[in-house]
Order: C-alpha cells, then structure tokens, then sequence
C-alpha cells in the first residue's frame, strides 16, 4: 500500500512541475518570456525539492518545516492551475495532493 501512495506521491511531483511549466508559459508576456519562465519555474521547484524535501536532500530540515515547504510548493502548483483558468483540475490536484499526504502519514512516512 505504502508503495502505491509513494508512487501516486512521484506523480504529483511530476504534474506539479508541469503545472508550474503550464503556468509560468500562461504567464509570460511574448514568446522570449513565455519560454524563460516555462523553464525556469518548475526548475526552481526541482532544486527546492531537491534541496529539502526529497529523501536525499542536501540540506536536511525540521519535518514540521519540511512538511510546510512541501505542501507550499504543491499549493503553488495548484494556485498555477487556477490562475490559469483550469479550476477544475487545481482542486483535484489540491485534493489528491492532501489526501497522499494524510496517508503518507498514517503510514508513518
């Protein structure tokens, strides 16, 4: 069980740097722009992921810190996709996103 939510977990990772590719493209003012932030916005998601939340994290973090950062990168995914006009998938990315979380959890991860 623990394994499938690890999984649906590496999902969301990977649709939240879409999201914010998405996003920073919706976002971008000319074509110069559009392709700068389509890159450089789930870029910088990678390196924070990187850096404090993933399991081999080069800086290591209070887990109530690492908790708050992890679900502020989701929750700017997920403000990517509404801001964009795609409410609809947001909320269920926001709700799939807590509800791996709560299990993740009670799993004891």
């Amino acid at each position: 069980m623990k394994e499938i939510i690890l999984a649906i977990r590496f999902l969301l990772e990977i649709c939240s740097l879409i999201a914010l590719g998405y996003w920073g493209y919706y976002l971008g003012k000319g074509v110069g722009m559009k392709i700068f932030l389509l890159i450089f916005m789930p870029v910088m998601m990678m390196l924070l992921w990187g850096m404090f939340i993933s399991p081999k994290a080069s800086i290591h973090i209070s887990e109530w810190l690492r908790l708050i950062l992890e679900l502020l990168l989701f929750g700017i995914a997920a403000f990517g996709l509404y801001n964009s006009g795609l409410l609809l998938l947001s909320g269920i990315f926001l709700v799939l996103v807590i509800l791996q979380r709560i299990l993740l959890t009670v799993l004891g991860n």
